[in-house]
């Protein structure tokens, strides 16, 4: 999960920063981190953002895990 992608998910769950930070119990410069792309974004927080959004989480690491491939090969 990009920081981009990270912060279109909490636009549709509409979540601030802030309660993001609130909800999944860590500190808001951590989510900030994530936001601006300054830190990876964990697997974890991936599988429970396509939890949240109602999607596979299974076929969301899948599809990273493509996306991943295709640009180490490029």
């Amino acid at each position: 999960m990009t920081a981009d992608e990270l912060r279109t998910a909490l636009d549709e769950l509409s979540l601030t920063q802030s309660s993001a930070a609130r909800r999944w119990n860590v500190d808001i410069r951590t989510i900030q981190r994530w936001c601006s792309g300054e830190r990876a974004i964990p697997s974890t927080v991936e599988k429970l953002v396509a939890l949240e959004l109602g999607l596979d989480p299974v076929r969301i690491a899948e599809l990273n895990e493509e996306r991943r491939r295709r640009g180490s090969a490029a």
